[in-house]
């Protein structure tokens, strides 16, 4: 059974988080252990870090766990969020009654070929 998340616990959470992003901010750890503590703190989640700059369009660094590479390169280049591509994929698993990356892929090989 996963721990509650009480006060106590949520707090030694948020020190653990902002200390691996204070450490990475300045180059003692990589990003993407920062990234990877705060995704421990809730099994079975994820965790992205996200560098933009809106005033140039552009991404100066992603660094996630737990996430598809090939759904953060998509959203990097198409320019749209996790989140928008996330609530897309779940319409297009609701409208073919799958609930897996895996099943939609057998779903999809019946009917290329």
């Amino acid at each position: 059974m996963a721990a509650a998340y009480d006060e106590k616990r949520v707090s030694f959470i948020a020190n653990e988080v902002s200390e691996a992003i204070e450490q990475a901010s300045f180059g003692r750890i990589p990003w993407a252990v920062a990234a990877d503590i705060f995704s421990s703190a809730f099994p079975g989640g994820f965790a992205a870090l996200i560098n933009q700059d809106f005033i140039h369009d552009s991404v100066n660094f992603i660094e996630w766990v737990n996430l598809d590479d090939h759904a953060i390169d998509a959203a990097v280049e198409l320019g749209l969020t996790y989140e928008t591509v996330r609530q897309r994929t779940k319409v297009v698993f609701q409208k073919t009654g799958v609930r897996s990356q895996s099943a939609l892929c057998v779903l999809l090989a019946r009917y290329a070929g």
